[in-house]
C-alpha cells in the first residue's frame, strides 16, 4: 500500500488516517507523519507547508534540517534548556526559528504530539534570546517595558499550554521550578528595563520639579473657580449616575470654588483600548472588557492646565449629607497644606493616604497643572497598553506614583551632592513591578504589591499617621483630617466623611422593589425618604446648555453649616482570611 501510494497509484488519502490527518501532516508538516515511504512530496500538494520546509531545509544547512526534526523530541528538547547550550548550538538556535514560524493554527494542533515540550521549550527560548535569533530590536523585550510585558504575558500562555497538554500527554516535563526561575528572571529583566527608561526621562523631571516650575504663574487659571471636577463617563451611564452629578453641580454652586466637566464621548477608537477576556459577573458568560476607565485620564489630561487643580472624581463618589454646606474642596486642598502662601513650593499631586491594610484607590485625586502635572499624566497614560495587572487603569497609577516619587527623590539628591552623576541612579521604585506583574500562573496577588508600595512611601516620608511630607511633590492627606475617598464596604458607614465612594459591581444590583443598592445607599446617606418608589434627586443628565439640576433638594436635605467632621477614623476593618479590606 505504501508503495503504491509513493508511486502516485492511490490518492493520497491513504497518506493519512484518523491520526495522521492531513492538516497534521501537510499544513503543519508533523515530522511523525514521514519515513522513507511517507514523503511530503509524494503526499501533500506542492504548495504546501511541508513540501515547502521540506525545500527550504534541503537548501539550508545541516543544523536547520537538524532542527526540524529535533524540535519534537523532548531528550533533544532538554539539551536546550540552559543559556549556555542554547547560544551554543545551532540546532538549538534552528529549532526555536522553525516552532517561530509556524502558523497559529499548527502550534495549536502540534501542541497535541510529541512536539508540546519542543513547541513550549523552544517558544521561551525565542523570547529569551531574540536577539541571538536575529529578531528585529523593536520585538525584542529589551526594547521597552511594554514590550517586557508582552513577553512576560507570551511566556504565561506557554506555560498554561504546557500544564494542558501534559495532562493530555504526560511528557518528560522539566520541574516546575524550571518555569518559574525563568519566568522570575524575565521579571528582573523588565525591572532592569524600567530603570533605564526612568533614567532617561530624569533630565525631564529635573526641568519639571525645579522651583521654578513648580511656582509657574498660569494667569489665565485666575479667571475661573480653583478646581474642575472632570469625570468620564458615557451617555448610557448618565441617568445612572444622575443623582451624583447632581449633588457634584450643586456642591460647586454652592461653594463657588469648583465646576463639574463631564466628557461623555470616548478619546479614542474602541479597538485602540486594552481588552481581556473577563467572565460576566452576573451571567457567567465571557466576554471582551475593554479598559475605558482610562477615559478619566485622559479627561483629566485634556483639561489638567484649565484650572489651578483639576480633580478627578469617579461617578459612583459624592459629597457627604454632613460636610456638603460647610466644607469646600478648596479647604481639603488647604488641610494638605497645598494652598500655603509664601515661598513655600506648591505640590502637585494630593490624594487620600492609605494604612497598610486598606487596598489602594486612586479615585478622588487632586492634580496640579504645569509641567509637573503633565510628566505624571504621561508616565500614567503611557502605561496603558502594558500587560499582566490585575486591573485597566489603577495597578498603573500606584506605580506611576511611585515612579514619580523617585524622580523627585533622584533631582533632590543630584541637588544635594552636584558632582554626583544623576544618570547612574538607582530607581528602586521599579523593584516593586516584581510583585504588580502577573506571576506565571496568571494570578496577581495584590497585597504583596501593596506591601512593596508601602514600604517604598514609609522609606520617604515616614509611616502612616506620622509622615514628613516637606518639599514633596506629593501629598498624602490623611483621612482622619480629611477623608477625601471614603470606599464603603467592610468598614463602618456611621461615620460620614467628606466623599464617599461606592467602588465596585455591586451598585448596580437591585432588590426585590427594583430599586439599585447605589440608590438605597444614596438615600440613607443623605437622610431622603427609604422608600423604593421615590427615587433620589436627579441631575437631568448631559444637561443642555443653560441647564442646572435642582439645587433646592440637596441644599434642603444637607446638615446645617458647622456640623462638618470630614475626617474617619481609621479601624482594621480586616475579616478572617483578608489581608486587605
Amino acid at each position: 500500500l505504501r508503495a503504491r501510494c509513493a508511486a502516485g497509484q492511490l490518492s493520497t488519502m491513504a497518506c493519512f488516517n484518523a491520526q495522521m490527518t492531513k492538516s497534521l501532516c501537510c499544513d503543519c508538516n508533523f515530522v511523525g507523519c514521514w519515513d522513507g515511504t511517507y514523503t511530503p512530496l509524494n503526499c501533500c500538494e506542492p504548495n504546501s507547508w511541508a513540501v515547502e520546509q521540506q525545500v527550504i531545509s534541503q537548501s539550508q544547512n545541516q543544523s536547520w534540517a537538524a532542527g526540524l526534526l529535533s524540535f519534537c523530541r523532548p531528550p533533544d528538547v532538554d539539551r536546550c534548556s540552559t543559556r549556555e547550550s542554547f547560544l551554543g548550538d545551532p540546532v538549538c538556535q534552528s529549532m526555536a526559528k522553525y516552532v517561530d514560524s509556524l502558523p497559529p493554527t499548527c502550534i495549536t494542533e502540534l501542541s497535541m504530539t510529541s512536539c508540546l515540550k519542543g513547541i513550549v521549550m523552544m517558544r521561551w527560548s525565542s523570547q529569551f534570546y531574540a536577539g541571538a535569533l536575529g529578531k528585529p530590536f523593536h520585538l525584542q523585550a529589551d526594547s521597552s517595558l511594554q514590550k517586557c510585558s508582552e513577553v512576560l504575558r507570551e511566556l504565561r500562555s506557554e506555560f498554561r499550554r504546557f500544564q494542558v497538554g501534559e495532562e493530555v500527554n504526560q511528557p518528560q516535563a522539566p520541574s516546575p521550578l524550571f518555569f518559574q526561575h525563568r519566568y522570575a528572571e524575565m521579571l528582573r529583566r523588565c525591572v532592569k528595563i524600567r530603570k533605564r527608561e526612568l533614567r532617561q526621562l530624569y533630565p525631564r523631571a529635573v526641568q519639571a520639579l525645579s522651583p521654578e516650575a513648580l511656582r509657574e504663574n498660569r494667569i489665565w487659571v485666575g479667571k475661573r473657580p480653583r478646581v474642575g471636577i472632570i469625570l468620564a463617563l458615557t451617555r448610557k451611564e448618565a441617568a445612572f449616575y444622575g443623582p451624583t452629578l447632581g449633588i457634584w453641580r450643586c456642591y460647586c454652586a454652592r461653594h463657588q470654588d469648583c465646576e463639574v466637566v463631564v466628557e461623555w464621548e470616548n478619546f479614542l477608537k474602541v479597538e485602540q483600548y486594552p481588552h481581556n477576556w473577563a467572565v460576566d459577573y452576573w451571567t457567567g458568560d465571557f466576554s471582551t472588557k475593554y479598559g475605558f476607565t482610562w477615559n478619566r485620564w485622559f479627561a483629566l489630561q485634556r483639561h489638567l492646565d484649565a484650572y489651578e487643580w483639576v480633580f478627578t472624581a469617579d461617578p459612583d463618589q459624592f459629597i457627604s449629607h454632613q460636610c456638603f454646606s460647610s466644607f469646600s474642596l478648596s479647604d481639603a486642598l488647604r488641610a494638605a497644606g497645598a494652598l500655603d502662601e509664601g515661598n513655600s513650593v506648591p505640590p502637585v499631586l494630593v490624594m487620600r493616604d492609605f494604612p497598610e491594610f486598606q487596598t489602594l484607590n486612586s479615585a478622588g485625586v487632586f492634580l496640579r497643572g504645569g509641567e509637573a502635572g503633565r510628566l505624571f499624566l504621561s508616565m500614567l497614560i503611557g502605561r496603558m497598553h502594558w500587560k499582566g495587572f490585575a486591573d485597566f487603569d489603577q495597578s498603573s497609577f500606584d506605580q506611576t506614583l511611585l515612579e514619580f516619587l523617585d524622580l523627585w527623590k533622584n533631582v533632590q539628591q543630584f541637588k544635594s551632592q552636584p558632582n554626583s552623576e544623576p544618570v547612574l541612579a538607582d530607581f528602586t521604585s521599579a523593584e516593586c513591578l516584581m510583585k504588580q506583574f502577573a506571576w506565571i500562573d496568571g494570578t496577581n496577588v495584590l497585597e504583596m504589591y501593596n506591601t512593596c508600595w508601602h514600604r517604598y512611601v514609609n522609606s520617604l516620608f515616614g509611616k502612616f499617621g506620622s509622615r514628613n511630607q516637606a518639599g514633596s511633590p506629593v501629598k498624602f492627606l490623611s483621612p482622619e483630617s480629611v477623608d477625601m475617598n471614603y470606599v464603603v464596604g467592610l468598614r463602618s458607614t456611621e461615620d460620614e466623611p467628606l466623599i464617599w465612594h461606592l467602588a465596585g459591581r455591586h451598585k448596580f444590583v437591585k432588590d426585590e422593589h427594583g430599586e439599585t443598592y447605589m440608590d438605597t445607599l444614596l438615600k440613607k446617606f443623605w437622610r431622603f425618604d427609604p422608600d423604593p418608589r421615590t427615587p433620589p434627586p436627579s441631575s437631568p443628565e448631559p444637561l443642555l446648555a443653560g441647564q442646572q439640576p435642582n439645587c433646592s433638594v440637596w441644599e434642603a436635605a444637607a446638615a446645617a453649616p458647622g456640623n462638618c467632621s470630614p475626617g474617619t477614623q481609621i479601624i482594621d476593618c480586616r475579616q478572617g482570611w483578608l489581608a486587605m479590606c
